[in-house]
């Protein structure tokens, strides 16, 4: 018995086989079971592979998935150095929680004065007044809801939740419309400083000493008592789990540590260009030996959260997931510094949510590339955040989240449009516009999934200074994935439906600001309804505008990597950069590779990562 056991298991490891597919493998048996059982009598193996019909999930070649060299049936084949990225910190709550479920209503907009039916007079100053006096009664520890009942209400004025805690609930997506009158762009009380930009609602934020719009979260960098320099002479590295500082940390600074539950912010300030007074750390971001974009002048901050433990040293600090890139000894703005929050000056917020209802903004015609009346939907300014199950009609643009923001969640939102669109792109791929950007994620790890869009835009679903954010389950007729330069890294869009793919990867953005992506962004089981349409990111025809091509591009319908210089992409584009694999989107193990890692992350499995509690 004991020797069929194990002629058994080399039976079943041989069914293993290798695929012709672009570098992939099959495999016999799925991420969230291990193999099955012996069995004494293998009558009915239909596939050879030493597994019972009964016993085996794929007990034939053709439902047999095919798996990825990047990740494998459970992660097996991924390591925190690899260039899949680590995305399952992404969203609310690092995804550790559900958007929560609030029941506590602290305000109904009718008891303020609001009428809700289509004949409704100006219900502006009740829904300010709601949510004025909810801001008394809630906090992040103990939120509460302004509700708006299921009807139609006028509004002509922004509406600004600057209270953690604070949501704004209607009685479902198509039950509650907030009927916003007019733009915001002459208005004297309006928030935002770019006037053709300013939305309808903002979520956090307030007015600098210099009257301009922003987060309110204050890392304070360069201030000893919140911060201190990493040891430029200890080599740390992308996917290690330990921090050393340049000296023990000051008692101030780690009882500020201990008081924030741990939490630090690692950054590192980061030139893009030919004059980069950062190039080693410019070119560990983009992927590449050397850096030097043509044109380029701006710079970004490079930044990660961490929970740490102290060594006993007070100069070593251990980490709860590994680096995401690889500082680098250059000093410019005093280098790789970790930092905590100053709390006393800091107006940041924190669990602010927009859910069950609709915006509706003017029909207005959609004439200019940057919108002209100054109609936008939803501003995100807070971390840990929600916007779920809104639909946002006819806005210049509608959803968009702060670049100095962390962790928030869009989900279940669509975006329409009955306004006079603008004809708009190239001459081979012309279609009609009905605003500028229509989901723009800025920021850090955040989360836009079961989305739908049912109107085109100039930039559909953009990123801008994006570092491990995740898009995934959504669809359009044509969908953009706009790749808006300043340093996009690190991010995944998975299981995507683009409908026609000609407009995939049309990216904008200014030149100053680098190329449109930087390194290890990946593309998971993308469907399009036109194979032949897909094509490889695009370069300008006269710079370089996705430099290094150092993606990753699985299950889609891009079946080659271009030679070099072929479609205008110069150097440093090279095809050794990139990774392809071109198995069927239908067959790809997992479909989903944002929910396969964390589901591994969950269960403790993936590598040298342990959440809270494993």
């Amino acid at each position: 018995m004991r020797s069929y056991i194990v002629l058994l298991l080399i039976s079943t490891l041989s069914g293993l086989s290798a695929c012709n597919t672009a570098d992939s493998v099959s495999s016999a048996f799925p991420a969230e079971d291990t193999a099955p059982p012996a069995v004494e009598i293998v009558s009915d193996d239909r596939d050879n592979d030493g597994i019972s019909d009964q016993h085996d999930p794929w007990p034939d070649d053709a439902s047999r998935p095919v798996v990825s060299n990047l990740w494998g049936i459970d992660g097996e084949r991924w390591s925190p150095i690899s260039r899949l990225p680590l995305v399952v910190f992404a969203g609310y709550q690092e995804g550790k929680q559900d958007l929560p479920e609030t029941q506590r209503i602290v305000a109904n907009v009718l008891d303020f004065g609001a009428t809700n039916s289509e004949n409704s007079t100006n219900d502006t100053a009740a829904f300010q007044s709601a949510i004025a006096a909810a801001r008394g009664l809630v906090s992040k520890a103990n939120p509460g809801v302004v509700f708006v009942p299921a009807g139609v209400y006028e509004i002509d004025e922004q509406l600004h939740l600057n209270k953690s805690g604070l949501i704004l609930r209607g009685a479902g997506r198509d039950k509650t419309v907030l009927r916003f009158t007019t733009g915001l762009i002459n208005s004297e009380t309006a928030l935002g400083s770019d006037a053709r930009r300013r939305k309808l609602i903002i979520m956090g934020g307030n007015l600098d000493t210099n009257g301009k719009l922003r987060s309110g979260q204050t890392w304070q960098q360069w201030n000893k008592d919140f911060s201190a320099a990493l040891d430029s002479q200890h080599s740390h590295q992308r996917g290690d789990f330990t921090i050393r500082l340049n000296q023990p940390l000051k008692p101030v600074l780690k009882q500020n540590i201990i008081d924030q539950g741990f939490r630090i912010r690692l950054a590192q300030s980061m030139n893009y260009g030919e004059s980069s007074e950062t190039p080693k750390l410019a070119a560990a971001i983009y992927g590449g030996a050397d850096f030097a974009a043509p044109g380029s002048t701006g710079g970004i901050t490079v930044s990660q959260q961490f929970i740490v433990t102290i060594d006993a040293d007070d100069q070593t600090l251990h980490l709860d997931r590994p680096l995401r890139f690889t500082p680098s000894d250059e000093t410019l703005n005093g280098g790789a510094r970790i930092a905590v929050k100053d709390t006393t000056q800091s107006w940041g917020t924190e669990n602010i949510g927009v859910e069950h209802l609709s915006i509706e903004l003017p029909a207005t015609d959609w004439l200019d590339h940057f919108g002209t009346e100054g109609q936008g939907g939803i501003e995100i300014l807070s971390d840990n955040s929600w916007v779920n199950e809104v639909r946002v009609i006819n806005a210049d643009n509608g959803i968009e989240v702060d670049k100095q923001t962390f962790n928030n969640t869009i989900s279940n939102v669509v975006i329409s449009g009955n306004r006079t669109p603008r004809r708009s792109g190239p001459s081979d791929r012309r279609y009609d516009a009905y605003g500028h950007h229509a989901i723009t994620l800025k920021g850090r790890e955040h989360m836009l999934k079961d989305f739908v869009l049912e109107v085109s835009y100039v930039h559909d679903i953009t990123m801008n200074n994006c570092h491990g954010c995740v898009v995934m389950r959504g669809k359009a007729e044509q969908m953009n994935m706009d790749h808006h330069r300043q340093g996009i890294y690190a991010s995944l869009w998975t299981e995507i439906d683009l409908g026609t793919p000609h407009r995939m990867w049309e990216s904008t953005g200014n030149p100053s600001e680098g190329f449109n992506a930087s390194a290890f962004n990946t593309y998971w089981n993308l469907q399009s309804n036109d194979a032949t349409k897909a094509h490889w990111p695009e370069d300008g025809t006269s710079y370089p505008q996705w430099g290094y091509h150092h993606i990753n591009v699985v299950a889609t319908d891009i079946q080659a990597k271009p030679m070099i210089g072929e479609g205008n992409r110069p150097y440093p584009y090279h095809p050794d950069h990139a990774h392809l694999e071109t198995m069927k989107q239908s067959e790809v193990w997992p479909q989903n590779i944002y929910e396969a890692q964390l589901k591994s992350y969950r269960n403790g499995t993936l590598a040298g990562i342990k959440p809270a509690g494993k």
